[in-house]
């Protein structure tokens, strides 16, 4: 679902980033959160801060912003994927072909 996402926001929300999606920004923060734990967190953040520098003198608006987005979420924030994906199923499913119903009770479970 996150993919369909991934593949087809942009064209009913143009300023949609990489790090809007659900899936992608729970693998922000669980990125992170490694990185932070192999690296330490002064590491990260001055890789991070590298990075949106990078990303903004090259004109990379997105990826900086995607960058900024990583640089400032906390590595201890708690994310729920599935209450985060619910809510832009429900509004795009008349727009966005999911490819499956997702008017069935508890969609996201698949056939069992």
């Amino acid at each position: 679902m996150n993919f369909i996402l991934y593949e087809n926001l942009k064209k009913f929300e143009p300023a949609t980033i990489a790090s809007d999606i659900p899936h992608e920004r729970e693998a922000n923060i669980v990125s992170k959160r490694v990185a932070e734990l192999i690296c330490g967190p002064v590491a990260v953040r001055a890789f991070a801060d590298r990075q949106v520098r990078q990303m903004d003198q090259a004109g990379e608006f997105e990826q900086r912003d995607r960058w900024i987005f990583f640089r400032d979420v906390p590595s201890s924030a708690k994310y729920d994927l599935l209450g985060a994906t619910q809510p832009l199923i429900e509004k795009y499913k008349d727009r966005i072909n999911f490819e499956i119903d997702v008017e069935q009770h508890e969609w996201w479970l698949g056939p069992l």
